[in-house]
C-alpha cells in the first residue's frame, strides 16, 4: 500500500505515518473522557472481544457509541463488522448541511461495501482505483 501511496502522491510533498495502536490506559481514559463507565466499557470490550477494534481510534468511538445506546457490544464478530460497516457508511450529521450527503440508502451503501469487500479478498488486490483511467 506504502508503494501505491507514493505513486500517486510522487509529485507532492508527503509525508507517510502509521497512527501507533491505542493501550488499555488509554481506552479507558478515552471511554471516560466520552461520559461512559470506563470499567463497564473494559468488560464489554472483553466480552465481545474487541480489543483489537478499540486499539484503533475509529473503531473505538464506533463501539463508544454503540455502547453508549446501552444495548452493549456484539459478542460474535459477524454482529461487530456489520456494525463497523453500517458506521461507516452512516452519513455525518453536517453532511447534509454542507451539501455533500449521500441519496444512497444505508442498506444499498451496506451491500456495495460488502460486494467490495468480497471483491479484496478474492482479488487479492490492496487497492482500488475508481478514476477514470484505467489503472
Amino acid at each position: 500500500m506504502r508503494s501505491d501511496i507514493e505513486d500517486v502522491y510522487a509529485d507532492t510533498q508527503h509525508a507517510l505515518a502509521t497512527l501507533r495502536s491505542l493501550d488499555t490506559d488509554s481506552i479507558s481514559i478515552i471511554a471516560g473522557a466520552e461520559g461512559l463507565d470506563s470499567e463497564a466499557f473494559g468488560k464489554a470490550i472483553e466480552r465481545a472481544n474487541a480489543h483489537a477494534l478499540a486499539e484503533q481510534p475509529l473503531a473505538l468511538n464506533m463501539l463508544v457509541r454503540e455502547f453508549r445506546r446501552g444495548r452493549g457490544l456484539p459478542t460474535s464478530r459477524v454482529e461487530l463488522m456489520e456494525l463497523g460497516v453500517r458506521s461507516l457508511v452512516e452519513e455525518r450529521a453536517e453532511r447534509p448541511e454542507e451539501g455533500t450527503g449521500s441519496t444512497v440508502p444505508i442498506d444499498e451503501l451496506t451491500d456495495a461495501a460488502e460486494r467490495l469487500a468480497c471483491f479484496v479478498m478474492l482479488s487479492g488486490r490492496e487497492t482500488i482505483d475508481f478514476g477514470s483511467s484505467p489503472a
